[in-house]
């Protein structure tokens, strides 16, 4: 295994950085990650390791001798391979937080990922501390186990931390919790061991079959190169006959006023006569409808009163726009100054973040767990969170001191929700465990 001072010593010289920052560095971002997996958020390495957060509800553990185990929630740490498109801001939160400059630290980041995977690649292993044990396999392909240490998980699992897996009576149905055999109860503690392989998938090479428009493409054409008729002779005989027999349509064009009868044509010479009774000839006659004289004198009045009205309706709106305006100025010159002419300076308050403090109470004469607990969740069947985060102080929920200081808890470490019914069921099994103890 390679030691921490050989690790950093190879940091360096990969980097081209002092020891010292490279060793600064690296314990600074090994708290970065442990902060951050302890507030449940995701962290990857670029390229190497992925680490995300799982919360696991309360269960009941079968055991092969018959007895039951109630196991508080928890929360698991999860590894995997990190992949080219998984986020990655440690470089970025590792500049804010170093006092070094950008460059050294981008320097030191690109440094430490290719190590981690010239090592895992080549099968060594080195100790992340505060992080854990990385051991590499000697393959094509990453692979590498990581067992984390245990001071990261209880950092984790701190929301949790203070519960322990509670024998459970044999007398007693617990039909609302999930139920999960094990081999023995030390499972519940032990420490695990994540296998992380890089996994390469098989290439399948497929032959592309053509597609039915080419297919229909070349039996044309080796039709036309031998000289067959692409349909048969009886369809295109069929076809013929369906076009002669459609009869030809006739245009009408657009009705055009007569001219007055006193108006008369220049005849047209005969040969463009024959033309134009040649190229008439498919066409029926269209009949012509004598027409009054009341509507020629109607086609030439209407072009003229057209500009008139559209003119008209311009000058009225024009002259409405006027009037209207009028008002509006006489209000605006009446309108009184403002006696104060500088301008006043206004601050913009950002907002502060809420910050959600820890609640604590001081038990007073009369007063109950179960009081609190309707007034803090809602429901008073959670007064046995209140006693769980407590437990220390309580030796009896019913009869708690007059003086004594108890934390009450936020209700999203529990998930405590008065209108789930989950929520209420499960807060009914830890009461009946509570008391079946007593």
């Amino acid at each position: 295994m390679i030691e921490t001072l050989q690790w950093i010593s190879q940091l360096a010289e990969r980097s081209e950085l002092q020891y010292e920052s490279c060793e600064e560095l690296w314990s600074l971002l090994g708290r970065i990650v442990s902060d951050r997996l302890a507030s449940a958020i995701p962290v990857s390495v670029a390229g190497v390791v992925a680490w995300h957060v799982r919360k696991e509800m309360e269960y009941v553990a079968l055991l092969p001798s018959g007895s039951r185990l109630l196991v508080p929630p928890r929360l698991h740490l999860e590894t995997g391979l990190a992949s080219s498109a998984a986020p990655d801001d440690l470089e970025e939160i590792l500049q804010e937080s170093s006092p070094l400059s950008p460059k050294s630290v981008h320097a030191f980041y690109q440094a430490l990922t290719e190590q981690m995977l010239h090592h895992l690649h080549s099968g060594n292993a080195f100790l992340w501390e505060g992080i854990g044990l990385f051991e590499g396999e000697a393959k094509e392909e990453l692979a590498f186990t990581f067992t984390p240490s245990e001071r990261l998980l209880q950092s984790i699992n701190k929301p949790f931390d203070a519960f322990s897996p509670i024998a459970l009576p044999q007398d007693k149905a617990f039909d609302d919790l999930p139920q999960r055999a094990i081999e023995q109860e030390e499972e519940l503690t032990k420490i695990p061991v994540y296998s992380v392989c890089q996994a390469f998938p098989a290439e399948v090479v497929e032959e592309s079959a053509p597609s039915p428009n080419l297919l229909e493409e070349e039996e044309i054409a080796s039709k036309e190169e031998s000289g067959e008729p692409l349909l048969p002779t009886d369809d295109l005989l069929s076809q013929q006959e369906e076009e002669v027999e459609l009869p030809s349509l006739p245009t009408f064009p657009p009705e055009l006023p007569s001219l007055p009868e006193e108006e008369s044509m220049e005849p047209l010479p005969k040969e463009e006569d024959e033309a134009c009774c040649a190229s008439e000839k498919p066409t029926p006659p269209i009949p012509r409808h004598p027409h009054s004289r009341r509507k020629v004198w109607l086609w030439i009045v209407l072009p003229l009163l057209c500009p008139l009205l559209v003119g008209g309706y311009f000058v009225g709106a024009r002259f409405l726009s006027r009037s209207s305006s009028k008002p509006s100025r006489e209000k605006t010159a009446a309108a009184p100054h403002r006696t104060d002419s500088t301008p006043t300076d206004s601050v913009v308050v950002a907002p502060v973040p809420e910050v959600i403090e820890e609640v604590y109470i001081t038990i007073k004469k009369g007063d109950r767990l179960a009081d609190y607990a309707r007034e803090h969740y809602g429901n008073k069947k959670f007064w046995i969170y209140i006693y769980l985060a407590n437990e220390e102080k309580i030796s009896n929920p019913d009869n708690v001191p007059i003086g004594t200081t108890l934390r009450v808890p936020r209700p999203e470490e529990y998930n405590i929700d008065a209108q789930d019914p989950e929520a209420l069921a499960r807060a009914d099994s830890l009461i009946t465990v509570v008391r079946s103890r007593r």
